[in-house]
């Protein structure tokens, strides 16, 4: 009865500690810090371990769409993208995300990226996410412009200003297109 006491004591004490857990907001905090660094595969491990910690969150998910992008990982990235859409169907940015991975892809599928900026708009204008709005209607003038529809294209560069009067895309773009409309 002692020896099995002392192996049971033994073991519990030559086990080392468990490690302090650690909150979510410290791995989406280490993830910013991987992405501002261009460190994407750092910023993925990150955002895995927070969807281990909380479970499936749509933000997470489309920030991981915008890494898979940036590693030209298309069809990973439309992947998360459409399931942050599926988990905040109400959420513009993630459509925009969405659309920018189709206007991407080889070859782009400017069709599905147009309506998904379109539902976006709705989602936008209800949250007046101004901004976002912005880089809607932007991205709306770039398949415009994609598809040669010069005066669409700069309609909806004049609309992103009006909505983000510091898209300097936006700007850009129309000035491009418009010189006579001082961008």
């Amino acid at each position: 009865m002692g020896i099995s006491f002392l192996v049971v004591l033994g073991a519990s004490i030559l086990a080392p500690p468990p490690a302090p857990a650690i909150d979510s907001s410290i791995h989406f905090e280490r993830a910013k810090l991987a992405w501002s660094a261009k460190k994407y595969e750092e910023a993925l491990a990150e955002y895995d371990a927070i969807l281990k910690l909380t479970g499936e969150d749509g933000p997470v998910r489309n920030n991981r769409a915008l890494c898979f992008l940036v590693l030209g990982q298309f069809e990973r990235a439309l992947w998360e993208a459409e399931r942050a859409i599926e988990l905040a169907p109400a959420e513009g940015q993630f459509r925009i995300t969405a659309a920018v991975i189709r206007m991407t892809m080889k070859p782009p599928d400017l069709k599905a990226a147009r309506e998904d900026l379109m539902k976006s708009l709705k989602h936008l204008k209800r949250a007046k996410d101004h901004q976002g709005l912005g880089n809607a209607c932007y991205n709306l003038g770039v398949i415009a412009q994609t598809r040669h529809k010069y005066e669409e294209a700069s309609s909806w560069y004049r609309q992103a200003l009006r909505h983000d009067s510091s898209n300097a895309d936006a700007r850009e773009a129309l000035r491009i297109l418009d010189p006579e409309s001082g961008g």
